[in-house]
């Protein structure tokens, strides 16, 4: 079965232009549905559905204890079969799920304590975890044979079933916050059945004694890895995932939803940051050559930078046009928000570089230290200043995020701070004939 499900496994470029076009997908997808929801629900609607959905997706990927990218790491490297691979990660996944719907259930009523009519969809959607978190075990499997055509149907159904049920209801006129949020998460629960080949033939009874002897080993292995990589991350999930949890108990549902429509709409210049990560981890591992993380970090500020500022001044325009004049206090959030985006970018990079050279405790140390700072600056800024004050902190832990990561990449390579983000007219030159070249290849 291995065998047979590496040969179907797209080729190298294949997977990695159609791997970016998936991920590019959720963002873009989210933007065009961002003007519907805020239309529908008006900012405090459109607070509520985040501060209902917010924790839940932080609850989601900070409760896997890792699990997923030991599937990958184990699959990848044959340490398990894909038999016991699929079933260890449906048991795991799943039983992650109960404890993060545990979690939901006990944050419900502190973060939701005044919104009693969301409450109990809450507790609804927690529910759903455990099968959520399952089956999404297997998008992890199917990555770790290469099979990325697999997890890239999942992630297309998702924004295509939740753009065309949102506009359908929209225009219908019969929107509301409980509609939008069960789609929103519906279709992600529904888009797991595209995941469904991947565990074809792992449950009947020849799978089940082929995978007996090697459970128990397989177990720990998984665990062990886990833990480890898990650990690594806390930090880095918090940094995405914690502002819109604590905007609504500290400032109210209207804030949130002024701060809901800026930050999706922040997302769009650099919503190719994570193919770049990831190509940048894998190139830096291979070539054991950290000045490459200090040279994309360059490129990527001469393509971030203009991006942000043109959205910037665009968006006292685009805004109102888009959300309607309801959301007019999105527009400096925005702008503080795209701005943030840029040290966030450097740290992102770097830090990749980081990882790849084998320091992965510096990058952790840092992304702890940036969290907390977030929440600090979050709990001293958002009940006075509002989503306002929201952005503000972001900017302050992504820049502070970003000088950490500057200072650990110069002791790591001798280079100068400047010459870890200042671009140069050779890194344009280096961005357009790689352009040039992928263009080539495609052809």
């Amino acid at each position: 079965m291995d065998a047979a499900a590496r040969e179907r496994a797209p080729s190298a470029s294949s997977a990695l232009f159609w791997t970016t076009a998936a991920n590019v997908a959720v963002p873009l997808s989210a933007f065009i549905t961002s003007p519907i929801l805020a239309r529908a629900l008006g900012p405090n609607g459109r607070g509520e559905m985040a501060a209902v959905l917010a924790p839940i997706a932080l609850v989601t990927v900070l409760l896997t204890f890792g699990i997923p990218e030991s599937l990958t790491y184990h699959v990848a490297t044959r340490k398990i079969g894909v038999v016991p691979a699929v079933r260890l990660g449906l048991v795991l996944g799943a039983l992650s799920g109960v404890v993060a719907a545990g979690v939901i259930a006990a944050l419900t009523p502190v973060v939701l304590a005044k919104y009693d009519d969301v409450q109990r969809l809450s507790y609804a959607l927690a529910a759903t975890l455990p099968l959520i978190m399952g089956f999404g075990m297997w998008r992890h499997v199917a990555q770790g044979l290469g099979r990325f055509d697999i997890a890239n149907r999942e992630r297309w159904f998702w924004t295509t079933s939740r753009l065309v049920l949102l506009s359908v209801l929209a225009l219908a006129g019969v929107l509301g916050v409980t509609a939008a949020a069960w789609i929103t998460h519906g279709t992600a629960v529904l888009a797991t059945v595209m995941l469904f080949p991947v565990a074809r033939g792992a449950f009947g009874r020849t799978a089940r004694a082929a995978a007996a002897a090697t459970r128990r080993v397989d177990l720990r292995s998984l665990l062990r890895y886990g833990v480890r990589s898990w650990s690594g991350t806390l930090g880095y999930l918090m940094l995405l995932k914690i502002d819109q949890v604590l905007i609504a108990p500290l400032a109210g549902a209207r804030e949130l939803g002024i701060y809901a429509v800026a930050a999706g709409a922040a997302e769009l210049p650099g919503m190719g940051l994570a193919a770049v990560r990831d190509v940048m981890f894998a190139t830096s591992a291979g070539r054991r050559d950290p000045l490459l993380a200090a040279r994309a970090s360059r490129a990527l500020v001469a393509v971030l930078t203009p991006l942000c500022v043109v959205a910037g001044v665009a968006a006292p325009l685009i805004v109102p046009l888009l959300f309607g004049e309801r959301f007019d206090d999105s527009v400096v959030v925005l702008q503080l928000l795209l701005l943030a985006a840029i040290p966030g970018g450097v740290d992102v990079v770097l830090g990749a570089g980081l990882l790849a050279s084998g320091r992965p405790g510096r990058r952790s140390i840092v992304q702890v230290v940036a969290a907390a700072l977030l929440v600090v600056a979050l709990v001293v800024l958002v009940p006075p200043h509002g989503a306002l004050g929201g952005a503000l902190a972001v900017l302050l832990a992504r820049t502070a995020g970003a000088v950490m990561t500057i200072v650990a990449t110069v002791r790591l390579t001798g280079l100068s701070p400047w010459q870890c983000f200042v671009p140069r007219a050779a890194d344009a030159r280096d961005v357009l004939q790689r352009l040039r070249s992928a263009l080539r290849r495609r052809r």
